[in-house]
């Protein structure tokens, strides 16, 4: 899957000198091309619009949504998207920047907020970013280090483990995915991503296919749990490691986990073996 992606990826670069727009457009697409062929049968996904509240409040602009099987057909053209019938929001990048994964973590909290509103409960809409590939492309350059430090920055936007990007994924480097658990009685959530050292060797333990782990994620976050499951047990899903974060006030009503969500006890174990703890801040792998 991410060879089709980074295939669509090369081609839209060659594009995107004499047409940017249209790069932009096409990327966007080709993701959700695929997601059409993952989601389960019923929900539809639609490209570029506006989720409305039922106050009025509008969010930015989406790039991608997924929209409930009971959304009325006559309503998609309008490209205002009620919120109670969103099920899932995706943000598209070309090439991913620090910038935009700040503002992913900004418009992740503002579009949970919007839905607790709508009286629904945590886990029960999600919002994860999709990119092709990345800007830390020189030789002394540590993309992962960079993600990962853009993830313990964004946290002060969120009041919530709810709020939080729940994933997102580069097609030619990795997915890192926000795992919620509950350890010694708190509330924890660690975004699970790809080991520094290992993620591109295929024979590693650590190493995953980043679509495929991205794809098994959202089926199970849309309770598609029995395929999943499924993919989970041929290896798509993968092994990942990150620093957990601790929410001392939170309570376990905030995480979003729900009962149609796939089981973050198969992915998110912690390890016995973790190191210092900093700021919060703690090593988990699984």
């Amino acid at each position: 899957m991410s060879e089709k992606i980074l295939e669509d990826s090369k081609s839209i670069k060659r594009m995107s000198n004499s047409d940017p727009g249209t790069a932009g457009d096409r990327a966007e697409e080709s993701w959700a091309e695929l997601l059409r062929k993952w989601i389960p049968v019923g929900y539809r996904v639609e490209t570029k619009g506006i989720i409305l509240g039922s106050d009025g409040q509008m969010s930015p602009q989406i790039d991608i949504v997924v929209l409930d099987p009971s959304y009325p057909v006559g309503l998609i053209s309008d490209k205002l998207y009620l919120a109670p019938a969103v099920v899932a929001a995706f943000e598209c990048k070309l090439t991913l920047r620090s910038l935009h994964i700040d503002e992913a973590l900004k418009t992740s909290a503002i579009l949970e907020r919007m839905m607790r509103l709508e009286g629904r409960r945590a886990g029960e809409f999600f919002y994860g970013m999709l990119a092709h590939s990345h800007s830390w492309q020189g030789p002394k350059s540590n993309p992962i280090g960079v993600i990962e430090s853009a993830f313990s920055a964004g946290y002060g936007y969120s009041e919530s483990p709810a709020e939080l990007l729940d994933f997102l994924c580069v097609a030619d480097l990795g997915t890192w995915l926000n795992f919620p658990m509950l350890w010694g009685g708190m509330v924890e959530t660690v975004y699970m991503g790809q080991h520094e050292d290992q993620s591109k060797i295929k024979d590693s333990p650590y190493y995953s296919d980043p679509v495929a782990r991205m794809v098994t994620h959202v089926l199970g976050r849309m309770g598609a749990g029995k395929i999943a499951k499924y993919l989970d047990a041929i290896g798509a899903a993968g092994v990942g490691v990150g620093a957990g974060r601790e929410w001392p006030n939170v309570k376990t009503v905030d995480i979003p986990v729900n009962i149609r969500s796939y089981s973050v006890a198969q992915n998110a174990v912690r390890s016995e073996s973790a190191s210092s703890e900093q700021s919060g801040l703690r090593k988990a792998d699984g």
